[in-house]
C-alpha cells in the first residue's frame, strides 16, 4: 500500500510489517503474561478480530489495501487509543505466527462472509463486525511474547519523533520512560477541540 500521510521516516518502519498497538499499561501485561491476548472488557466490544477470538493486528503487508481517507480509519491508535503521550508499536515476526494469522485480505473477506450470513438469516446489522478499512488482521489466540521482534515509540503529537528500541526485554520500560522523558512539551492549540467535533462529524475516526 502508499504511504497513507505518515512521517517518511516512520512509514519506513511500518511498511511491510505485521504490528500490534497498545500502550504501557497493555504492554505491561503482555510481559507479564508472556503474550499478546485477545481484548476483553469494554473496549473494542465490536471488533471483529475480538468476536472472533482473535487478537488485531495492523497488516501492512502485500495484501494491506488502499481506501478512502486511510490514516482517519486507524490514526487514533499513535497515542490517543491509550490515553498516552508515547504510543507503543510491537512488531511481530510474521513468519513465527502464520499458522494463526489471516492477514488483511483473509479478514476482510471473512467479514464480508459474516455479513452475508447474517443478511441470509434476516438479521441487521450488530455487534462484532468492526474492522479497521485495509490493515486489520487477525491472529487466532494469543500471540507469544517471543514473536515480538522489535518496539517502536512514537511521540502523539509529532510522529516525526519515533524511535525503535529493540525487543522487550527486562529493561523496555526503562527505555519507554527515557522516550518520554526526552519529548518537547506539547501546547494543544487554542482550535484543536472545534477541529475533532468537525472531523467526528464527517469521517469515522476510531
Amino acid at each position: 500500500m502508499e504511504n497513507p500521510g505518515l512521517h517518511k521516516g516512520l512509514w519506513s518502519h511500518l511498511s511491510g510489517g505485521l504490528w500490534h498497538a497498545t500502550g504501557s499499561t497493555g504492554l505491561r501485561g503482555i510481559v507479564d503474561d508472556k503474550e499478546i491476548r485477545v481484548a476483553v472488557g469494554d473496549r473494542y466490544r465490536g471488533s471483529f478480530c475480538r468476536c472472533k477470538g482473535c487478537v488485531s493486528l495492523f497488516d501492512f503487508g502485500p495484501t494491506a489495501e488502499d481506501v478512502t481517507l486511510q490514516f482517519e480509519h486507524w490514526c487514533g491508535w499513535f497515542g490517543h487509543q491509550q490515553k498516552e503521550r508515547t504510543a507503543i508499536w510491537l512488531e511481530i515476526d510474521r513468519a513465527s505466527v502464520v499458522e494463526g494469522l489471516m492477514d488483511a485480505q483473509r479478514t476482510r473477506e471473512a467479514k464480508d462472509e459474516a455479513m452475508d450470513q447474517w443478511r441470509a438469516e434476516g438479521r441487521t446489522r450488530e455487534p462484532g463486525i468492526q474492522l479497521i478499512a485495509g490493515v486489520e488482521a487477525c491472529h487466532k489466540g494469543p500471540i507469544p511474547l517471543a514473536t515480538v521482534t522489535d518496539v517502536l515509540l512514537v511521540d502523539q503529537h509529532y510522529r516525526e519523533v519515533h524511535c525503535r528500541v529493540g525487543k522487550p526485554n527486562d529493561d523496555i520500560f526503562q527505555r519507554i520512560g527515557a522516550f518520554g522523558s526526552d519529548l518537547q512539551p506539547h501546547e494543544e492549540h487554542p482550535l484543536a477541540d472545534a477541529i475533532r467535533r468537525a472531523r467526528a462529524k464527517y469521517t469515522k475516526e476510531p
